[in-house]
């Protein structure tokens, strides 16, 4: 993992950055969670959108997942709420309603 947390970091392909945010959503952590969950606010600044997007995505499946990091996910995601993209804020929007309301589920995809 930490290899992977540092290639993300670092690799200048969006794609590779865009598929290791949405892997890092879609795995089990244990005593790495804290450093994805702010390895992913940073792509949260990236230039591309897609990778902006994955961050999103594995945010809300990691706050979603873990009660004790939720609230820090939902405040970092709602500082993002009049981001230049559209696509981002309807992320956003989506995001925010199902990590603040217990009940609802995660969308599939």
């Amino acid at each position: 993992m930490p290899r992977l947390i540092d290639l993300v970091t670092r690799d200048p392909v969006p794609i590779v950055r865009w598929h290791l945010a949405m892997l890092f959503g879609n795995i089990r952590l244990a005593e790495e969670a804290g450093r994805v969950i702010s390895t992913l606010f940073r792509l949260l600044e990236d230039e591309s959108v897609f990778v902006r997007a994955s961050a999103i995505a594995s945010l809300c499946l990691l706050g979603k997942r873990d009660r004790r990091n939720r609230a820090r996910v939902i405040r970092r995601i709602k500082a993002l709420q009049d981001d230049r993209g559209i696509a981002i804020r309807t992320r956003i929007r989506k995001v925010l309603d199902v990590l603040e309301n217990e009940s609802k589920p995660v969308p599939a995809g």
